[in-house]
This record gives C-alpha cells, structure tokens and sequence, in this order.
C-alpha cells in the first residue's frame, strides 16, 4: 500500500485537506483575540492544532480516523512516535530572552506543552459551541499558540524522509534544530490580494513566527478576564425560574452525558 512519502499526489492532498485549512484556522483565532472574542478564539485555535495534528499524523502513516477533536489523543500519539521534537515546556514564547526583566513573562507564564494543549481543547471543544461551561481567558495564550502552532506545524511532512542538503532525516533535524520551520511562512495566506488585516493580524505580537516584525512593534498580549456561562447564571440563580429554565434547556438541548448528570444532581440538590 503505497504512503504519503512515496506518492506525491497524496502527500500534496493532505497539505491541502490539512495543513491550509488550519493556517486559515490560526490566521481566524489570531484576529479573535484582537477583538477580544475569547470563545471564538479557543474555538479557531482547537480547530487550528486539530488539523496541524491531524496532518503530520497522516504524513507520517499514522491513522486519525477515530481521533475526532481530542488534542491531547492526538499529541499522545505524535511524541510516542516521535518522543524528540515537541517540546515539553511552553515558556511563552521564544522571544523571552529578550525580556527577562518584563514581569508580564517571568517563569512564572510557563506551561507544559501538553496542558496548554489540553486547555485549549477544553475550552475550544465542539460542546463549548454554544458557551455551555464558564471560560478563564488569558491573552497570552496567544503567545503560547503562537509558539505550539510553530512547533506542530514543522512537523507536517514525513519525518522518515531525507534532506537532501544534509541527507539527515527530517526527524533528527527538527529535533536538532527547534528554530527550523520546513514550511514557508504563511506566503498562501501573505499572499491574498487586497486583505491587508491578513496579513496584519498574522504578524501582530507574533514572536513565534514574526520575530523581527513583533520586536519592533514592541507589544504583548497580557491580562485575563472571566466569562461565566449562561448555565453556571442559572445554577447560580437559585430561583424557581432558574430551575425551570435549566429543565427545559435538559428537554430540548443536547449535553454530554456527563454535563447532564451533573446538572441533573445540581438541580436535585438545589
């Protein structure tokens, strides 16, 4: 059966099922956190390293079929095959060096790479679509994807195959080298006649990507802020209305089994 390294019709497919749909995905979540669309934000971004993930695991002959959205399954099952190359600890991001004394990015912001992962696929999930659960939005998640999304998306090729300037594999060189980027930087996207916002939300705070470009601009994203869901105000509201409003939504809405008992048990307790 042939695979993506030896057939280059299905190594370019993937690319463009995959790998530019979930530019496009990050191009999306970048420009919601200007707008201070926290929601929309983590949703973009699962759907951004969804496919990063989904693509790299392709390219290198691994099955996503049964995958659906769990990041954390998926990001499992990349650094078991290739335990070398994603790093462990996210400290946000490369550019930190450069701002040791910036109390705003202190030690303190670091993160392990597979929590962040899982956070996002949380707070992105397909069940948070409609804002059933509570969400803690931290702007500098942006700079933490930024820094995921460079270190997943140079993984999309097939890691087995060589270079031919050194003739190392893929894998050993990525995994030598965290600053290497196989891909070129977005030139689809930079591309787009007429869209300069494109452009301009792609390179804005990008230490990641756009390093010169953000340094010189000199801002960051910072702070954070809470939005409670409507179900947590109706649990919160203790009121016969509340209590009616939540059965009702249990009738006529779909929950996760383990949303609806949980809710059910609130409901019997209140």
């Amino acid at each position: 059966m042939t695979s993506p390294a030896e057939n280059s019709e299905l190594l370019h497919a993937i690319w463009r099922m995959f790998l530019e749909p979930a530019d496009y995905d990050y191009a999306c979540a970048r420009a919601c956190i200007f707008q201070r669309q926290a929601y929309s934000f983590y949703w973009s971004a699962a759907q951004a390293i969804e496919k990063y993930l989904k693509c790299t695991l392709l390219l290198n002959s691994m099955s996503v079929k049964d995958e659906g959205h769990r990041l954390s399954s998926m990001t499992t099952k990349f650094r078991n095959r290739f335990p070398k190359i994603l790093p462990l600890v996210l400290i946000p991001p490369k550019f930190m060096e450069l701002n040791v004394a910036d109390e705003r990015f202190d030690r303190s912001n670091a993160e392990p790479f597979d929590k962040f992962v899982d956070r996002i696929e949380k707070s992105g999930s397909p069940h948070n679509r409609y804002r059933h659960y509570s969400l803690a939005f931290y702007e500098s998640d942006l700079h933490k994807l930024d820094e995921v999304v460079f270190q997943i998306r140079r993984t999309c090729f097939p890691l087995g195959a060589r270079r031919r300037q050194t003739e190392k594999i893929y894998s050993e060189l990525l995994a030598e080298d965290p600053s290497l980027q196989g891909h070129d930087t977005f030139d689809l996207l930079l591309n787009i006649r007429g869209d300069a916002s494109l452009s301009r939300n792609l390179k804005k705070m990008n230490f990641s990507f756009f390093r010169d470009f953000a340094i010189a601009e000199g801002k960051f994203a910072k702070g954070s802020v809470r939005f409670n869901s409507e179900i947590f105000n109706l649990l919160e509201d203790g009121t016969s209305d509340g209590r009616d409003a939540l059965n009702w939504m249990l009738d006529h809405m779909r929950f996760p089994n383990d949303d609806r008992h949980y809710l059910k048990k609130k409901l019997g307790e209140l």
